[in-house]
């Protein structure tokens, strides 16, 4: 089994949306604008488990490092209501995924980021 370093992920989020109604032909027509912040960070710990004769801890901190991220998620809905109980919307939202801790400290992604001659210690 490859080593895998322990974190601790933190994810917050806050979302801020209004919704404007008008009069159109008898008809309710809204438009709803909308914001999500979403924040992840997420770091190793407890690396001290992982060194060993070819790795020291202060080079697994720089190879493991750690990652945080902001991301600033528009939406825009547009609804009319055809008759009270049927409506009609066009909606647009955007998205993110951030990567878990197996993605970002996981063993598969060593070799793209170890040095040739430490490869061969981690990779088989």
């Amino acid at each position: 089994m490859q080593p895998e370093a322990n974190s601790t992920s933190e994810n917050l989020g806050a979302f801020l949306q209004d919704t404007m109604t008008w009069d159109l032909a008898g008809h309710d027509f809204s438009v709803v604008p909308g914001v999500r912040v979403a924040y992840q960070r997420t770091k190793p710990k407890d690396l001290f488990n992982l060194a060993n004769s070819t790795l020291t801890t202060d080079e697994l901190e720089t190879l493991y490092g750690s990652f945080s991220d902001t991301q600033v998620l528009p939406s825009l809905s547009f609804l009319y209501d055809l008759t009270p109980r049927l409506t009609t919307y066009i909606q647009y939202k955007r998205g993110a995924q951030f990567p878990n801790a197996s993605q970002m400290y996981g063993s598969w992604n060593l070799s793209l980021i170890l040095p040739r001659h430490l490869r061969t210690a981690f990779v088989s």
